[in-house]
């Protein structure tokens, strides 16, 4: 009985160093992908960065029932997605943020050529405006110092040459944020 016992101790104590290991090595690298909808700010901690939504529709990339645009019209008329990403921890942290589409491709055409956005980081401008498929990065290789903070602000429409195909359909996409500390 007591080697019994001594086997299934040592069991565990090979899980608890393998969950252990599995932590350690995700904390050094976080991934966070959400795409919740709600009506308040929604706050996650990824590593030591925090990232807050504040939408009062929504906390993802979602158009439904669009129409084409033009990008000056897609500018001055679509809906912004505002969220800030503040660096908590002792250390710089680097990241890159990206969009990521999750629309539902067996409802819905593939919008990547179609959908048209930019980006707003600090308040100093939206920047180019660019399709998906040519580039989803929002912010790449950023870094924030101990206790800095970026607010981001995207704006995406449907493309002015997009055909009826699109039309009266979804899309959805989430933001990516990866952390390296």
């Amino acid at each position: 009985m007591r080697k019994i016992v001594g086997n299934n101790q040592k069991k565990m104590l090979i899980t608890i160093i393998g969950l252990a290991s599995l932590l350690l090595i995700s904390s050094s690298y976080a991934l966070f992908r959400s795409s919740v909808i709600g009506e308040n700010t929604y706050t996650m901690n990824v590593g030591k960065l925090e990232v807050s939504f504040k939408d009062s529709d929504t906390n993802a990339l979602l158009l439904t029932n669009m129409h084409p645009m033009s990008d000056k019209e897609g500018l001055d008329e679509a809906k912004e997605l505002y969220f800030t990403v503040e660096n908590t921890g002792n250390i710089t942290a680097k990241y890159k943020i990206y969009i990521e589409e999750t629309t539902d491709k067996s409802k819905n055409p593939d919008f990547s050529k179609v959908i048209r956005y930019a980006v707003n980081k600090d308040n100093e401008g939206y920047g180019d405006v660019k399709t998906l498929e040519e580039d989803s990065t929002i912010d790449q290789n950023s870094n924030l110092i101990v206790g800095g903070f970026a607010n981001y602000k995207v704006k995406a429409w449907l493309a002015e040459n997009a055909n009826s195909t699109y039309m009266n359909k979804e899309f959805k996409a989430r933001i990516i944020i990866e952390v390296n500390q």
